[in-house]
């Protein structure tokens, strides 16, 4: 658990980490302290589009946990549901002042709510953002991040991304190049 957090924290100022599930956050702070890390600060929340509190689904295998809303369809029969608390990129960066360079974004198809409540630091800091995205949240982030100058691409291109319907993709700021000298 946690794992991409412990290796950003060896390499970066600060790393915060938000999980929502009560077992992975506790996962993740016992990891930190095992392996001497005090850089990385752990919000217990989800990350979404608005500040409040959503139903989120818990399950013995921790990587499909999710929030109920991004999903349809009936819940599987071992889902626990559980109300966590959600917040934004935005209204965190406001509140701590900590405005983020690189945004990794791990949600299980909530991936456009979190950037739908990351645009006010999009628009201020132009982090670049890796995202798990399906074919269809990779064309609606193509959307929203394309009036900010980013650019898109899946990894190992559209036809893999559409033969596994889930993948990575990286999103960055086009550079403005001033010449010194």
């Amino acid at each position: 658990m946690g794992y991409l957090s412990l290796v950003m924290a060896q390499r970066c100022r600060q790393v915060v980490a938000f999980e929502p599930d009560p077992a992975n956050a506790e996962c993740l702070q016992q990891n930190a302290a095992r392996n001497g890390i005090t850089n990385v600060d752990l919000v217990q929340a989800a990350v979404t589009s608005e500040d409040g509190a959503l139903e989120f689904a818990t399950f013995g295998f921790s990587l499909v946990n999710h929030l109920v809303r991004d999903h349809e369809g009936e819940l599987p029969i071992d889902a626990h549901v559980i109300t966590v608390p959600t917040t934004t990129i935005d209204s965190h960066a406001e509140s701590t002042g900590l405005y983020p360079s690189l945004i990794k974004v791990d949600v299980e198809g909530g991936e456009i709510g979190v950037i739908e409540g990351a645009l006010g630091v999009i628009d201020k800091i132009r982090p670049a953002i890796v995202c798990e995205v399906r074919p269809d949240s990779l064309v609606r982030i193509r959307e929203l991040l394309r009036p900010f100058g980013y650019r898109g691409r899946a990894h190992g291109g559209l036809r893999a991304l559409h033969k596994r319907h889930v993948g990575e993709a990286e999103f960055v700021p086009k550079l403005e190049l001033i010449e010194v000298g």
